[in-house]
This record gives C-alpha cells, structure tokens and sequence, in this order.
C-alpha cells in the first residue's frame, strides 16, 4: 500500500498586532497629533508661510487644486488670533485665513490660497512650522 501522507498541521494564528497591515492607497492628508497649545503668529513670506506656535506640532495636511490651497489642520488647538484673513504675501499667496472650531473635537485650522498650483514642503522649526512652496517658473 502507498505511504500515508502526514496529517496537515493546523494553521497557527498570529495576533493581530503582528500581522502586516494590509497595503492600502496612499492617504491624501497626514494624521493630526492632538494636544497643541496656541498658534501665535502666522507670517507669509514670498513662497513660504511661517505658523509661530505654543508647542511643536504636526498638522492633518491637506490640499486642493481647485482653487489651489492648503489646509493646515490641528487637533484640540486654540488661536491667541481672532477668526480672520490674513493678506499674504502677493502674488503667490493672496490670503491666508485663521478659524477655529466651536464644536466638540476642537480643530484649528489655517487655510493658505494660493494664486496657481504648487507642490509643498513643511519644515519643522521648534515650535514653529514653515510651509515652502515651489511655483516652478513664471
């Protein structure tokens, strides 16, 4: 008679903290880290803004081609400035505007309009964020 094969071995079960993440599109926005205390000062540059804040923090990034803007979101944060528009720097970055949330989950959030589309670096500086931007050529 043939030789009997093996019995297969059960299937041994990782726990999901171990496993891989599964592989999954590329998110649009960063993820916030909550806890930022105050943003103090907005400063707009040529091509670059400057966010002057309490605490080092890392925004929930987002941006939008039409119209172009970036939209700089903090978690639990506060403004020490009132809700309003900032003017920019002209002409690659006519407005920069301030809110802050009223509801539950409080989010500051920075919105910075640009005049055309362009690609982005944040730099963290201490406390401070400095958002660059590229226009490429006129």
């Amino acid at each position: 008679s043939p030789p009997a094969e093996p019995a297969p071995r059960p299937k041994r079960r990782r726990p999901a903290a171990a496993q891989p993440a599964p592989a999954a599109a590329p998110e649009p926005a960063t993820p916030a880290i909550p806890g930022v205390g105050r943003l103090l000062k907005v400063t707009a540059r040529r091509d670059s803004v400057l966010l002057t804040l309490s605490e080092a923090a890392k925004p929930k990034v987002s941006y939008s081609p039409t119209p172009p803007r970036l939209l700089l979101d903090f978690s639990d944060a506060k403004s020490k400035l009132p809700p309003r528009d900032i003017a920019g720097s002209r002409p690659n970055i006519p407005l920069i505007r301030v809110r802050e949330s009223d509801a539950d989950g409080r989010v500051l959030w920075v919105e910075i309009q640009l005049s055309k589309t362009a690609t982005n670096r944040i730099d963290h500086e201490g406390a401070s964020l400095r958002v660059r931007f590229d226009f490429g050529r006129p």
